[in-house]
């Protein structure tokens, strides 16, 4: 009873804070409070960059793992023609102590079950902390006219928002749990798949620029993207690089797939539970240009999750494609 009790104190604290961060983005415009945000004009990008050795080099390895993903989609149909397993099953390996059964059950779980008090208690103190470091950076930059002062601080508020997420949600369960263990890491199995989901991310994002155009929406890039490129703050610029490369991919799998998936893949199918995680992932990025490669690139991140049991798969093909992404806006930088 006093479980069930305190179960349903912390969903009310889910809520309450989960309606003051709608009320806060209400009355915020984000840190467009000093800063627009700016048509993204590719093609002009990539005219002035188009005899930049460093940019040149870049699009090899783009190439390069495009006919990479060619190549690996082919091996990846061969295999499963011949009902082979990429990954092997770690449910194989019937260690109770890394993957608990129900209980009542025998063997390894289809799905990974936990306290649901704990899960809400762990949702209650994310939004909390969400909540409160949201409402110090808006306190910070409400008076604040320039638009570099305005990136550090809210880069720095982000790495403080971040670092937060990681600590509680490893505080709350064990590493076990969560699928942070050196057993069933395949990186190399982990690009092939990734590099043969780049050949329906480049159509996808084709298509949201297409969706776009029919709602007379030009797309935009991020301000803070805005404002990296044109600082000149070596500490914020750096320590935006490691939150996209490293901190970022932790912090979000931890909590869209270590926490979040985890929590719905107990209760519903693996279908119902990824498409749920990547509507979430991809709004919460508030990136409408990227909405669709964001949305499959979550579905990919949950596969990965689901088939290896280990999340450090997870992390490693997301801070890849950050790293990625990050190499592009270095180049474009330093022109």
């Amino acid at each position: 009873m006093a479980k069930n009790s305190k179960r349903k104190t912390y969903i009310l604290i889910t809520f309450c804070f989960l309606t003051g961060l709608i009320l806060l983005q209400n009355f915020s415009t984000g840190i467009s409070a000093g800063v627009k945000k700016n048509a993204f004009d590719a093609e002009s990008i990539v005219s002035s960059l188009a005899k930049n050795p460093f940019f040149i080099s870049l699009g090899l390895l783009y190439f390069s793992i495009l006919i990479a993903g060619i190549v690996n989609t082919v091996i990846l149909l061969v295999k499963k023609a011949g009902k082979k397993r990429l990954f092997p099953d770690p449910n194989d390996n019937q260690n109770t102590t890394l993957y608990p059964p129900a209980q009542g059950t025998t063997g390894l779980p289809a799905r990974l079950h936990s306290n649901q008090e704990s899960n809400w208690k762990t949702l209650a103190f994310i939004l909390f902390s969400v909540y409160i470091i949201s409402f110090i950076t808006l306190i910070s930059i409400s008076n604040i006219n320039n638009k570099y002062a305005i990136f550090s601080i809210v880069i720095f508020c982000n790495f403080l928002l971040e670092l937060a997420v990681i600590i509680i949600i490893l505080k709350q369960f064990s590493k076990n749990r969560l699928g942070l263990i050196k057993k069933y890491f395949y990186p190399h199995k982990v690009f092939m798949i990734y590099s043969s989901f780049i050949l329906l991310l480049i159509p996808a994002a084709l298509f949201n620029q297409l969706l776009l155009k029919g709602l007379n929406t030009s797309p935009t890039v991020n301000p803070i993207i805005s404002l990296f490129l044109s600082t000149k703050d070596t500490y914020s610029t750096y320590l935006l690089l490691f939150q996209i490369v490293i901190l970022g991919p932790l912090a979000e799998e931890l909590f869209f797939r270590g926490f979040l998936f985890r929590w719905l893949r107990g209760k519903i199918s693996f279908r119902n539970s990824a498409l749920a995680v990547s509507c979430i992932f991809a709004i919460m990025h508030r990136t409408p240009a990227a909405f669709l490669p964001l949305f499959f690139l979550s579905l990919l991140l949950c596969f990965i999750y689901e088939r290896t049991k280990n999340l450090f798969n997870s992390i490693f093909l997301h801070s890849f494609h950050n790293f990625l992404g990050a190499l592009f806006l270095i180049i474009i930088k330093l022109n």
